[in-house]
């Protein structure tokens, strides 16, 4: 899923709904990321982190901020992959995308 554009030096939020049967549960623990670059085989410097919650009281919505300095790789015009794994009755991952201008 494309969650939108960044400026580099900027920062990107996201958050992610943890579900079993489709329906909200809160993770056994807050879920993971990494960031992966154009070439994916290899996190981004400090691309990886675990997200915060639960958001609003509501039942599994996390959230995280992720900072893209050029320092840390990024480079406007290229597209980034985030991987998100938690587990809630069993092993979960959801992956998103967002491009850097």
């Amino acid at each position: 899923m494309y969650i939108g554009s960044v400026d580099i030096e900027g920062s990107i939020a996201w958050m992610l709904q943890t579900r079993v049967a489709q329906a909200p549960t809160t993770a056994d623990a807050a879920p993971a990321y990494r960031i992966y670059g154009p070439d994916p085989t290899a996190t981004m410097t400090s691309g990886t982190g675990t997200m915060t919650g639960i958001v609003d009281t509501q039942t599994g919505l996390y959230k995280a901020t992720h900072a893209c300095p050029a320092a840390n790789g990024y480079a406007s015009g290229k597209t980034y992959f985030i991987r998100m794994t938690y587990t809630a009755s069993g092993s979960k991952v959801e992956t998103y995308s967002f491009m850097v201008t």
